[in-house]
């Protein structure tokens, strides 16, 4: 009975995550699994079992479902956990008092498997700087060495006096691609008492960025980790640093003292809708004798479709005239920072201008609108003008999306920045034409183009100014600063 329940609990959280959870029909015995909810997702973990070590010092690894994870090297939505490591990470205004990115450089603060360092001797990333865990585990954890900008390695030594290792192999210590700087510290040791250790290798490709778990050593017993190549290369940049996964776990292979033990097998096949990799299939085997493999069967169609549309025109206290105008401007960003897609609607003539704000409900549909065409300082004026431009952004890398607008003509250009604040509403504009280096003349042109991305791969929203003419044009780079505002422009024409 206590079987039934946990596989109807099963499936109605991983159903709802668009995942069907069944096994097999081969050898007797099934392969376990636990469900949980975290932080609002479902997680579905399969333990891997390994051959046991001496006094307790064995490898704890898992296959991990979680429906709020992206892709990785078991596909969407799953990972192997067992693998603790140090990263670099931004500041946060809670912490220290202004948003901050990854940079590779000392502005950089440091967290262990997603958890904030915070350094309570010596300063952040300095030889032999000691640190706690925000949520104390009572651990010690120091910073040594030196290596570009950051530790070489790190060291921590639980309350029961297990110590651990990052980054103390040339393999574990994963540098920014390109760089000498390390962006990332893999624990390669964890020891006890009295000596026993488990030591773990790893693969990496600094020339293109990427790594992956290779094989686990401990009281002669091995683990390894056996990958193919994918098609669905995971691609992204950390301050023009490329990071890119290429293959995916095929196999796990244990064998206790050099006796085979067991191995796991992954099949996977590719969302049609999507074009990702899936797991679909789990197997355990000892030699030639496999359980029941878990099968994963998700749900997605060969025909993909959209549900009937639906007209919002008159819905939301918006009315036919409201989506018009003489020249109507819809921006989409999530203006409240709750994940859903809200819209602004800009209805702009030469001598004025109103701004509606529509949030996302949750159901497909929006709430009530806002007129916000005379708020946060602003005007029905300074919403409009003779070339408006309107850009979202987040230009301060709270994850919502802020506005920049730009009122130009031929010889000048005022600047306004708007920064959400979370609630659906925005601060006070702060005008920004004279500000960073910048004057009025360098914000117009006669053919300006303001181009929004993220130049240095912090998370954060930066600006290209061109301004052209037929016979030339300058260019000013503006990297967003995590308060707000920016650095001070940068010339790259030349």
């Amino acid at each position: 009975m206590r079987s039934i329940i946990h596989n109807i609990v099963t499936c109605l959280v991983l159903c709802a995550a668009g995942i069907h959870v069944t096994h097999g029909e081969e050898l007797v015995g099934s392969i376990p699994g636990q469900l949980t909810v975290e932080q609002g997702a479902a997680v579905y973990t399969i333990p891997i079992q390994v051959p046991s070590g001496v006094a307790g010092m064995q490898p704890d690894l898992a296959i991990t479902y979680n429906s709020n994870a992206g892709n990785g090297l078991l596909g969407v939505g799953f990972s192997l956990s067992g693998f603790s490591v140090i990263t670099r990470c931004g500041k946060t205004i809670a912490q220290d008092g202004v948003k901050g990115g990854v940079y590779h450089d000392d502005r950089d603060r440091f967290c262990i498997d997603g958890q904030r360092l915070i350094a309570i001797s010596g300063s952040d990333g300095g030889d032999g700087t000691e640190y706690r865990t925000e949520i104390d585990g009572y651990s010690r954890i120091v910073s040594h060495g030196q290596q570009g900008s950051g530790p070489e390695w790190w060291q921590l030594q639980t309350k029961s006096g297990q110590v651990m290792e990052y980054g103390n192999t040339d393999d574990s210590r994963i540098e920014a691609q390109g760089k000498d700087t390390v962006r990332l510290w893999a624990v390669n040791r964890i020891s006890d008492t009295v000596g026993n250790g488990i030591d773990f290798s790893y693969y990496e490709d600094n020339a293109n960025g990427e790594y992956y778990p290779t094989r686990i050593e401990y009281g002669g017993d091995l683990i390894q980790f056996e990958y193919e190549q994918r098609s669905d290369d995971i691609n992204r940049y950390v301050v023009g640093s490329h990071i890119i996964v290429s293959n995916r776990l095929r196999e796990i292979q244990a064998f206790g003292t050099g006796e085979f033990y067991r191995k796991y097998r992954f099949a996977y096949d590719t969302s049609i809708k999507t074009h990702l990799s899936r797991l679909i299939e789990v197997k355990e085997c000892y030699k030639d004798h496999c359980k029941n493999p878990v099968i994963f069967n998700w749900g997605d169609s060969n025909n993909p479709e959209f549900n009937d549309a639906k007209s919002i025109v008159n819905n939301d206290g918006m009315t036919t005239l409201h989506w018009s105008g003489q020249r109507r401007n819809i921006i989409a960003g999530d203006f409240n920072g709750d994940g859903m897609t809200d819209l602004l609607l800009q209805n702009k003539s030469d001598s004025y201008s109103d701004a509606y704000l529509l949030l996302a409900d949750g159901t497909g549909g929006f709430e009530q609108y806002k007129d916000i065409s005379n708020l946060y300082g602003m005007n029905t004026f300074g919403w409009s003008g003779q070339r408006r431009n309107i850009i979202a952004g987040d230009f301060n890398g709270d994850g919502m999306t802020d506005l920049l607008l730009q009122n130009r003509s031929d010889n000048y250009t005022d600047v306004y920045l708007l920064l959400a604040n979370g609630t659906g509403d925005f601060e006070q504009y702060k005008d920004i034409s004279n500000l960073y280096g910048m004057d009025k003349t360098r914000w117009s042109g006669q053919r300006r183009n303001i181009i929004a991305g993220d130049f240095n791969g912090d998370g954060m929203t930066d600006l290209l100014l061109q301004n052209k003419s037929d016979s030339y044009s300058d260019a000013y780079l503006l990297l967003a600063d995590g308060t707000g505002g920016f650095e001070q422009y940068k010339d790259i024409s030349n």
